[in-house]
């Protein structure tokens, strides 16, 4: 069970525009084909298994800066 804290500290970092952007640049090299494709406007699925579910999340949240459409304010699901 995630404790309130935590819990708390991933909704604040989660509207937090781009977070963690760095950490996922760093860590897959070939991050820099995957933003490509989302400034030219094609359509990317990032995939993982339910033990990377939090990962998934982290990459999906860094990469929220570069959507044209996605507003500050917008929470993505």
């Amino acid at each position: 069970m995630v404790s309130k804290e935590l819990y708390n500290f991933l909704n604040i970092n989660s509207l937090i525009l781009g977070f963690g952007i760095l950490h996922v640049m760093t860590k897959y090299a070939s991050i820099k084909h995957l933003i490509y494709s989302i400034l030219i406007g094609r359509s990317v699925v990032v995939v993982g298994t339910s033990d990377l579910e939090e990962e998934v999340r982290n990459i999906v949240n860094a990469l929220k800066i570069f959507l044209t459409s996605y507003h500050r304010y917008m929470t993505l699901s």
